[in-house]
Formats: C-alpha cells, structure tokens, sequence
C-alpha cells in the first residue's frame, strides 16, 4: 500500500533529523561547557594572580 510506504519514509526522514539535531545539540552543549570552563578557568587565574 502507498500510505504504509509513505509512513515508513516519513518515519524513516523523521528519525534522521532527529539524530542529526540531537548530535548537533549534544555538540552545541559540549562546545558551551568547554567555554564556560575555560572562561572560569581564565577568571579565577585573574583574581588568584592578583
């Protein structure tokens, strides 16, 4: 039948964006704690050093 074929592609394109903006998140968040990191890391550098 074409409406199982037609589900099963849109689930399949469904299932594809899916992985790809949930790895795209997951990069995105990885990339924000990394900054946060170093820019708390670099702050309390500063305020040790003086």
């Amino acid at each position: 039948m074409p409406t199982t074929e037609a589900l099963r592609s849109y689930r399949e394109n469904t299932v594809r964006l899916i992985r790809e903006t949930n790895f795209r998140s997951i990069a995105t968040y990885f990339a924000v704690l990394v900054a946060m990191f170093i820019s708390v890391a670099v702050l309390g550098h500063l305020l040790l050093r003086t």
